[in-house]
């Protein structure tokens, strides 16, 4: 199973256009952060926790993995911003699953994968109730699917497989799809393959990943007014847009190959905003990747310290620098890393 950390649910305006600006600043100013660790339970066996996504309102959904003797264990759960009434989400039928999105409303778009090792999207309303999101029964071909983002409007999108993958054909042709109004539409880059749509905000801007045909990890964003627009990050050669909001601040993700460092490759976060790419990392973390960006400015994502355990998180402007919360201290784990990049890096663990 394959799931993906975040994605952004965007949302209303949760402060004005004016406050916004005076949090973030203008032109090329650079915002400070507060920076929230957020940890599942610890019970000895946890590999580390990924805050998917983050609505208006500071409620966060997610996943966590364990290490059990047959693999990685994933599970979902919501949250508040620091981390507090902390819950596990289940499904009857399920053996893993993982949070993805979250709105205003407190819907909740995910994955979840059944004893057969079957994968299906879903959204859990608020009252905790499961709709599957299979793009399957609404005409297209697909044998795996991740609902990954939503918007206050009820519109879904994520990705489909055309068939399930596998040990001969590890990576079938890819799509993204969007569910709206009850009925899924394939979504594909007119310019590349495998499409992967990871956020809708509630103007029907969605952003996602795609493979160019030189074979690397591109991010774009698509406007119902414009189309289609590839986002290139300076001095990175692969790129993936997580989430944008309602005022067109995104979170891209960008990566270098860098034979020089032990993993053959450098990645970093950067927040779009004020016509610039801001570096986005938590402050002594060896490496830092955000996932969600709400309305009122707040990201979400994890970080990896230098112990090198996993860590969630939820970081908030502030008029002051700040510093993280001490690091957690937790049992070292495995990277975990956007499935977009998973050809030219790795793939994320799997269970």
């Amino acid at each position: 199973m394959i799931l993906k950390p975040k994605t952004c649910a965007v949302r209303r305006l949760g402060l004005s256009l004016g406050v916004l600006a005076a949090i973030l600043g203008t032109g090329h100013a650079q915002a400070h952060y507060s920076f929230m660790t957020v940890d599942a339970p610890q019970n000895g066996t946890l590999v580390g926790t990924v805050v998917s996504s983050i609505n208006d309102s500071g409620q966060t959904a997610g996943y966590y993995v364990n290490a059990t003797p047959f693999g990685a264990a994933y599970s979902g759960f919501t949250s508040r911003a620091d981390g507090s009434a902390f819950k596990t989400l289940s499904r009857a039928g399920a053996v893993g699953m993982g949070a993805s999105g979250i709105n205003n409303s407190g819907y909740i778009a995910g994955v979840s994968v059944d004893a057969s090792f079957t994968a299906t999207g879903f959204v859990r309303d608020s009252s905790g109730n499961y709709t599957t999101i299979d793009p399957s029964t609404g005409g297209l071909t697909s044998g795996y699917s991740e609902a990954v983002g939503l918007n206050n409007m009820g519109s879904v999108v994520g990705f489909y497989y055309e068939s399930a993958p596998s040990a001969s054909n590890p990576y079938p042709p890819e799509h993204g799809f969007l569910y709206q109004n009850g009925l899924y539409s394939q979504v594909d880059v007119p310019f590349g393959f495998d499409t992967e749509l990871d956020s809708i905000n509630d103007f029907g801007m969605m952003t996602g990943g795609f493979y160019d045909f030189s074979g690397n990890a591109q991010g774009f964003i698509y406007d119902p007014h414009t189309g289609f627009s590839q986002v290139f990050v300076p001095g990175f050669t692969q790129t993936s847009v997580s989430a944008i909001n309602d005022m067109g601040q995104y979170l891209v993700g960008g990566m270098v190959v860098d034979n020089n460092n032990p993993t053959g490759y450098d990645t970093s976060s950067f927040l779009y905003y004020g016509g610039a790419y801001h570096p986005f990392a938590a402050p002594g973390a060896i490496s830092t990747a955000a996932y969600c960006i709400n309305n009122n400015g707040w990201v979400s994502g994890y970080y990896i310290a230098q112990d090198e355990t996993i860590h969630g998180f939820v970081a908030i402007p502030t008029p002051e620098p700040t510093t993280v919360i001490p690091f957690a201290a937790l049992s070292a784990g495995v990277v975990l890393r956007r499935r977009r990049i998973k050809r030219a890096a790795s793939k994320q663990p799997t269970a």
